[in-house]
């Protein structure tokens, strides 16, 4: 019974999804963080973000799938560089600019992965 799920990417989208929460909490609650907080918590939430897409990328090897796993790879990468590059320079600038260019590529890349699995599961007549 424990396994009827392996290899499903429940905990990286759990992952993923917490780390969103968490910065949507802070930011919407707290009311002038400053920019040391911003580069902070934005640089987290990146980083979160690609280790997620890297372990559902990973998963994706695991089923031998090259093509999602590569430009799953890619994603995780740019979050990466993002995360980084906001904690790093440290200005809410570099955070418009890093996390506006991770989310548009992470966003154009599962925009492109996501009709996907469901096209390929669907057999006609079984259901």
């Amino acid at each position: 019974m424990a396994d009827s799920n392996h290899g499903t990417p429940w905990a990286p989208i759990l992952l993923r999804a917490a780390a969103a929460a968490a910065f949507g909490i802070l930011t919407i609650f707290w009311q002038s963080p400053g920019v040391g907080v911003l580069s902070v918590a934005g640089g987290l939430y990146l980083l979160f973000t690609a280790g997620a897409v890297w372990r559902m990328a990973a998963l994706a090897g695991a089923r031998a799938e090259t093509r999602i796993r590569s430009l799953q790879l890619l994603e995780a990468g740019v979050y990466a560089v993002a995360g980084l590059a906001v904690a790093a320079f440290r200005s809410a600038e570099a955070f418009c600019a890093a996390a506006g260019a991770a989310l548009l590529v992470g966003g154009a890349v599962e925009l492109y992965l996501g009709p996907r699995p469901a096209a390929r599961s669907f057999r006609p007549g079984t259901g």
